[in-house]
């Protein structure tokens, strides 16, 4: 079939060949462009629907890695936007992984969508946060080199799906982090290092996690943070010392714990706050070194 074609043909087809390969080369830039419009299809059940005329589309955005040919439509396309590949794909983090955190993230906004039209109609809408999924560090977050080997990640999940804890989980589980997964299902797989089912039961409210499941993992947490406290050094003598004095009922708990801890009036130990701005292991230092601030 091939000898049957004319001799330009044949080069074209040669030449498009002989370029073919060279699609597969990936460039250090992500593109994003206009994607195909979707059509709701949306179930009403038994609930009041309206008649309606028209179609509701959805719109969709394409984000992809640039090939050389895309990068090069992308400089002569406006409706092309490249993306450096580390804006759009944070250190860590598979391009597998960005797709299932781009996926929720667009089923978070969908559902998002779906509340504000329920609510403009005059329904009650309940909303509550189930997780963050942690994929990367800015260069100026204040966790930087902060999370590391050695850190223990805790995730808390009632049902034990919340796809943004397991995310997270399995994100610093490749990082060789060491988790605990906290929830009041029952499970059927180990999910982190250590998985805590706290088995309540039903709610009262059927759906509702904020009354058996909220209360027990509320308990939970207020355990494991004060001993992450007490493990900090951030604890004296079942005081707390690293109080920030921002308001009045603050700077008298500071006053309060300086004189208990060290023996003071509280007019004395007001001072020695003073002298010290306000810092209690400082104030806990001058003392007991009888030493100036500076």
């Amino acid at each position: 079939m091939f000898s049957k074609l004319s001799k330009t043909r044949k080069v074209l087809v040669i030449f498009f060949i002989v370029l073919m390969p060279i699609g597969l080369v990936k460039t250090e830039y992500y593109f994003m462009s206009p994607g195909p419009p979707y059509q709701w299809e949306i179930e009403y059940g038994n609930n009041e629907n309206y008649s309606f005329d028209g179609n509701l589309y959805q719109l969709t955005v394409r984000r992809d890695e640039a090939n050389i040919y895309v990068y090069l439509w992308s400089l002569l396309n406006s409706s092309y936007d490249l993306y450096p590949r580390e804006v759009i794909l944070p250190d860590g983090v598979t391009p597998q992984e960005l797709s299932e955190i781009s996926i929720q993230n667009m089923r978070t906004s969908e559902n998002v969508a779906i509340a504000v039209a329920l609510k403009n109609i005059g329904y009650e809408i309940e909303s509550k946060g189930d997780g963050v999924a942690v994929v990367g560090l800015l260069e100026d977050s204040p966790v930087k080199d902060k999370l590391k080997k050695g850190d223990l990640i805790i995730g808390i999940s009632a049902s034990g799906r919340t796809e943004y804890v397991l995310s997270a989980l399995k994100y610093y589980k490749k990082k060789g982090i060491k988790s605990v997964f906290i929830t009041t299902n029952k499970l059927t797989t180990m999910v982190s290092d250590l998985d805590i089912s706290f088995l309540v039961g039903p709610e009262f409210i059927s759906g509702s996690t904020r009354l058996k499941s909220g209360t027990v993992t509320k308990i939970a947490l207020n355990i494991i943070t004060s001993m992450a406290m007490i493990k900090a050094n951030k604890i004296l003598n079942g005081l707390m010392i690293d109080i920030k004095p921002t308001t009045n009922k603050l700077k008298a708990r500071c006053i309060r714990n300086t004189a208990i801890i060290l023996h003071l009036s509280l007019s004395k130990a007001e001072k020695l706050l003073i002298k010290s701005k306000w810092n209690i292991r400082v104030a806990i230092i001058m003392n007991n070194k009888s030493m100036g601030y500076k």
